[in-house]
């Protein structure tokens, strides 16, 4: 107010404004502090992703197994190439398996031919 300003000393005024250099300092202090801790915590919240990510496993359709075998019986009922052809690809609708899609699942994933093996041979 104005009546403060007239009981002011004027070595108040340079310590104002020091005051205000010494809060500005503070504050930049403070935000390399967070950009610090962000630095340190944006890594490690990306790695936990990528981790998260490839660990979680797309396993092949389950009616997989299932296909084989109805397209195994198929096969060797059916001689001709035409009706084969339209006898798979109505199997394929009745177990709602995109076997191309199927195959790429598995060639990228080892571990799980070993598991589907496993299956078709339980399923004997």
């Amino acid at each position: 107010t104005a009546g403060d300003r007239k009981t002011r000393r004027p070595g108040d005024k340079e310590t104002g404004r020091q005051e205000v250099r010494d809060n500005i300092q503070e504050t930049r202090g403070k935000k390399q502090e967070v950009r610090s801790k962000l630095k340190i915590k944006i890594p490690i919240i990306l790695f936990v992703l990528v981790v998260v990510i490839t660990c979680t496993k797309s396993d092949y359709n389950p009616n997989l197994v299932e296909y084989i075998k109805a397209e195994k019986e198929l096969r060797s009922r059916i001689t001709e190439e035409q009706g084969l052809s339209d006898s798979i690809k109505i199997l394929q609708q009745k177990h709602n398996i995109d076997l191309e899609e199927e195959l790429s699942k598995l060639s990228d994933n080892p571990e799980d031919w070993i598991k589907l093996l496993k299956d078709l041979k339980i399923a004997k």
